[in-house]
């Protein structure tokens, strides 16, 4: 089937321009989705990966330059990561850690805190969690609020009940 990739677009005056591929993200292969990019330009983004028979979902970090956007490098997470959401300082990120053939029962949200150039060990967000999957998380631009799905709920919280 089909799988997804990324795409971008840009405003131009008062309309959009006509999206186009991140060619140097998308090799036709497997799936690029979930974007994320900080106010400074830091991207991250779920990637398929195939390896030994297996497929798994990791977390790839780059910088946007449109375009001209390279694959960057995957970051060193345990297990399938997914849908990441970047704070607008670049300092903290939220995502999705799951069983891919489990996904429905073991899809929980985790944070993790930029350390330098390196992220910090995902630490999972109990508090947020529930039995069901819990994932697709947002933060807004302000920074002062983090949505999700919560056993397929629409939840918003203030980011500092994290």
């Amino acid at each position: 089937g089909q799988k997804n990739d990324l795409w971008f677009t840009e405003k131009k005056s008062d309309h959009w321009m006509k999206p186009r591929p991140l060619s140097g993200i998308n090799p036709g292969d497997g799936e690029e989705s979930y974007a994320t990019i900080s106010a400074d330009g830091v991207m991250i983004y779920l990637k398929e990966v195939h390896a030994r028979g297996e497929t798994k979902y990791a977390l790839y970090e780059t910088r946007f330059k449109g375009a001209d956007t390279e694959a960057g490098n995957q970051i060193p997470f345990k297990g399938s990561c997914g849908d990441p959401a970047i704070s607008p300082d670049g300092k903290t990120m939220i995502f999705t850690r799951f069983d891919p053939q489990d996904w429905n029962n073991t899809c929980d949200l985790y944070l993790s805190v930029r350390k330098g150039k390196m992220w910090s060990e995902p630490q999972p967000l109990d508090a947020l969690n529930s039995t069901g999957p819990d994932f697709s998380p947002y933060i807004s631009s302000d920074g002062a609020w983090f949505y999700y799905r919560k056993n397929f709920q629409f939840t918003r919280v203030s980011i500092h009940a994290l």
